[in-house]
């Protein structure tokens, strides 16, 4: 996958939100953020896999709950 910078505001929003709590825990990385769209993109480890092999749910809420509020806080 192709690295994206961010500059300016996006950047700090981003950089804020990938340093702590969950985002930092999970290995989220906000790509792109502009009005009107936010992407991110999440590691798929085994840590983050249910018993039968897919994506925790809980995990792809959390991935969603944070670009959600990133794009409501730029």
């Amino acid at each position: 996958m192709e690295e994206t910078k961010l500059t300016g505001a996006a950047e700090d929003v981003a950089r804020k939100r990938e340093a702590q709590g969950l985002n930092h825990t999970l290995g989220v990385k906000f790509t792109k953020i502009e009005p009107g769209l936010v992407e991110a993109v999440m590691p798929i480890t085994p840590a983050i896999l249910q018993p039968f092999g897919f994506v925790h749910g809980g995990a792809t809420i959390a991935l969603l709950e944070s670009v959600a509020s990133a794009g409501g806080e730029f």
